[in-house]
């Protein structure tokens, strides 16, 4: 019952960020293997940090950090973000 409602969640992960969708199967991995959470979500946290230090240092040598987006999805994030609607309004009566 409880492995039930804990992959409803799965959906809500960013598959397409390689740290992300890493750490999270190997949390999901390591769980059913070692029969506890705690060692899974250790496992998943420490890998993640493992990987989020790999791509700091990948930045640093020069190297670009992998992704899998479209080229679709790398427009949409690089469309500017919306003015807030307040801030709108004072330029308005300005």
């Amino acid at each position: 019952m409880v492995g039930a409602l804990m992959c409803a969640n799965l959906s809500q992960i960013k598959w397409l960020d390689p740290a992300h969708a890493i750490s999270a199967f190997l949390t999901v991995i390591i769980m059913p293997l070692t029969y506890s959470i705690a060692y899974g979500l250790i496992a998943g946290m420490l890998f993640w940090y493992a990987l989020q230090l790999t791509f700091k240092l990948m930045t640093v040598l020069g190297v670009e950090k992998p992704d899998f987006y479209t080229f679709e999805d790398k427009a949409v994030k690089e469309v500017e973000p919306e003015v807030p609607k307040e801030e709108v309004f004072e330029k308005d009566i300005e």
